[in-house]
């Protein structure tokens, strides 16, 4: 059965690269109709929109920076491996960003900053443009920035925090944290 309520259907790539996707319908009478559509340029779409998201995401991973980037529902779409160091979150979870921020919260203190910074998520939630708060941490000496942008998506990125390769985040030798004690 194919993807449209129950009606069978199956992709065909054609050695000249055009794709068409074939649909098969019942009709009255016991006769089937056919349906042959040409799906090269949704295929084509849909393999750039994968390629982009895996360069976005090597991009990220290669920032020495925490950051990540969350969904319209707040659920993490990517966080590089030093957000995840920091906070405990495995490679298998997909954290919403107020549980990333209590995390924070509680390996780097300041919770009232975070709190911010989640008020600031819900409000701009509700905006189409493009915002940018940033908090102080540590007396100055490092700092979070949270960027909403259009469609609710919003990014988190800490500076002057390095997460560190021994569970430490590097700078203040303050412990990552540990997923079975946040």
């Amino acid at each position: 059965e194919g993807e449209g309520g129950g009606i069978p259907g199956e992709t065909w790539t054609q050695p000249n690269g055009q794709s068409l996707r074939m649909t098969a319908r019942a009709q009255g009478g016991g006769s089937v109709a056919l349906l042959l559509e040409d799906v090269t340029d949704e295929i084509a779409l849909a393999r750039r929109r994968r390629s982009d998201a895996e360069a976005l995401a090597s991009l990220l991973e290669g920032a020495p920076d925490p950051s990540g980037v969350f969904a319209q529902d707040g659920d993490a779409l990517h966080l590089n491996g030093a957000m995840r160091a920091i906070t405990g979150f495995d490679t298998a979870e997909t954290p919403s960003l107020d549980l990333t921020l209590a995390r924070l919260a509680t390996v780097l203190g300041d919770s009232e900053a975070w709190a911010s910074l989640r008020r600031t998520a819900r409000a701009a939630g509700m905006e189409p443009s493009r915002n940018e708060t940033r908090v102080e941490l540590r007396d100055g000496t490092a700092w979070a920035t949270l960027t909403t942008l259009s469609g609710g998506r919003c990014t988190l990125a800490l500076g002057g925090i390095a997460a560190g390769r021994d569970g430490s985040d590097g700078d203040s030798g303050m412990p990552r944290m540990n997923a079975a004690t946040g």
